[in-house]
C-alpha cells in the first residue's frame, strides 16, 4: 500500500523539522523565547514520530530512530560554529531571520505530509492513523504558526531598525 510510502515521508520530514527546531534553539539560545519554545516543539515532533511507529509496523513503513530525530548533523554543528561568532554581531538579527525562515519551510513540508497522511488514513478508514496523523497536522500547524509569528516580530526588528 501506499500508505506505508505517506508514513515514511511524514515521520522522515518530522524528524527534520525536530532537527531544525532542535538547531534553531542551539544557534539563538541567546534569544530565550526562540531557545525555549524551539525546544519545546522540537520535543513534541519526537513526540509524533514516536506515535507513528505502531501504524508504521502495521503497513510496513520504516520510521527514523529517536537518535535521528535527536542528534544534530555534521553540517548543522559547523553552521552552529559558525553562527557562535556572529552572536554578538550586527548580522545577528539576519542570522535569526534566515534561520527562522528556514524552519518555517521545513515545517511547512511536515504539515503538508500529515495532510496528506489524514487524507489517506480517512481513505483507508484506519481510525487509529487519522487519529495520529490529525494530532501530527495540529502540532506542524502549531509549529509553523509560532515560526511565522516570530519571522514577523524579527522582520520588523531586524530589516527596519538594524
Amino acid at each position: 500500500m501506499k500508505i506505508a510510502l505517506a508514513i515514511a515521508e511524514t515521520a522522515e520530514a518530522e524528524a527534520d523539522l525536530a532537527r531544525e527546531l532542535r538547531r534553531l534553539s542551539h544557534r539563538h539560545a541567546a534569544e530565550a523565547d526562540v531557545h525555549q519554545t524551539a525546544v519545546a516543539l522540537a520535543a513534541g515532533c519526537v513526540k509524533q514520530v514516536v506515535a507513528l511507529r505502531p501504524a508504521a509496523g502495521g503497513y510496513g513503513a520504516s520510521v527514523p530512530d529517536d537518535d535521528s530525530a535527536e542528534s544534530p548533523g555534521v553540517v548543522e554543528a559547523i553552521r552552529e560554529g559558525a553562527a557562535s561568532l556572529f552572536r554578538r554581531s550586527d548580522v545577528t538579527g539576519l542570522v535569526l531571520l534566515d534561520d527562522l525562515r528556514h524552519a518555517y519551510l521545513t515545517a511547512q513540508r511536515a504539515e503538508v505530509d500529515w495532510v496528506m497522511l489524514v487524507q489517506g488514513a480517512k481513505a483507508a478508514r484506519d481510525r487509529d492513523l487519522i487519529a495520529v496523523a490529525t494530532e501530527g497536522e495540529d502540532h506542524a500547524r502549531r509549529c509553523g504558526s509560532w515560526l511565522r509569528t516570530r519571522i514577523k516580530e524579527s522582520s520588523a526588528q531586524v530589516l527596519a531598525c538594524g
